[in-house]
């Protein structure tokens, strides 16, 4: 019997077939199941539920398909979900409700859809990474995303987002990365150049067609404007009523999801190396 393992990581091993419907009834004390980078198909079974102790899933890189089950909310210590890569579809967000302690949620190319204005945000105040790229989302980046204090990555890219840019996104006092290029955004960047300046190459908003940058005079401006166009306002129009001029840049940069790099201000810089010992400690103690 196995109900005493702690750490179960099988990743890139070829493995095949589903995930088993029983793979919760046993393993209570699991803080750790790594099974990316495999063949697995099918759907999750519900009874993942019945890890009540795992801190880390990771099922990224695999073949899995059909809708998250509503169980998977029941894990309420997870720190890390990782389901990126794969054929999910339907409702994600009633799905996750519930994991207060998410810090990683990385769901990227998925066919997931809906509208993340739906999601109770500020329930996810531990929330480090949020990467939801490229999973056909429709509606409006909503302002109750702000409320994530800790956030340091956060890729919207290429969905079918619409409507303005929250300007209150470059007050987040952590953010160092943002994409939110290849979507349907509109209006002006209204974004401090230090914004610019604290990002650099990790932010990107190219590939909006409707989106455009209030440009003044010769300040520096950062990769991420990219592809962007100038504002122009015409006499008695507003921020919402704008022209364009020509592109800044011709070139566009390419996405990368490198976490690591996501770094804040010294307060967020501590934080991630705090949350780094504490899976030293987790890792050491079930070894």
């Amino acid at each position: 019997m196995l109900v005493h393992l702690k750490w179960l990581t099988l990743s890139g091993n070829q493995l095949s077939g589903q995930v088993p419907a029983s793979i919760g009834a046993n393993l209570a004390e699991l803080l750790i199941m790594d099974l990316s980078s495999n063949h697995l198909i099918g759907t999750l079974p519900s009874s993942l539920d019945g890890l009540s102790s795992l801190l880390k899933l990771d099922l990224s890189n695999n073949l899995l398909n059909g809708s998250l089950p509503q169980e998977l909310g029941n894990l309420k210590n997870l720190t890390l979900l990782d389901l990126r890569n794969n054929q999910l579809s339907g409702e994600f967000v009633r799905s996750l409700r519930g994991m207060a302690s998410l810090q990683v949620m990385a769901l990227s190319n998925n066919a997931f859809g809906g509208k993340i204005e739906d999601f109770d945000w500020k329930s996810f105040g531990n929330l480090t990474h949020l990467d939801l790229s490229n999973m056909s989302l429709v509606g409006e980046i909503p302002d109750s995303i702000t409320q994530l204090k800790n956030l340091r990555f956060l890729a919207l890219d290429n969905n079918q987002l619409s409507g303005f840019v929250p300007a209150r996104l470059a007050a987040m006092p952590c953010l160092s990365t943002l994409y939110i290029n290849g979507n349907n955004l509109s209006g002006e960047l209204g974004f401090p150049e230090a914004f610019y300046e604290r990002t650099g190459k990790r932010f990107a908003s190219w590939n909006n067609p409707n989106l455009c940058y209030k440009f003044s005079g010769e300040s520096a401006i950062g990769d991420g404007l990219v592809g962007v166009k100038k504002c122009i306002y015409g006499e008695g129009s507003s921020k919402q009523d704008v022209g364009f001029g020509n592109k800044i840049y011709s070139e566009e940069p390419t996405h990368g999801s490198d976490y690591i790099a996501s770094f804040g201000s010294s307060v967020c810089t501590l934080d991630v190396f705090l949350t780094f010992l504490e899976v030293v400690v987790i890792l050491v103690s079930v070894s």
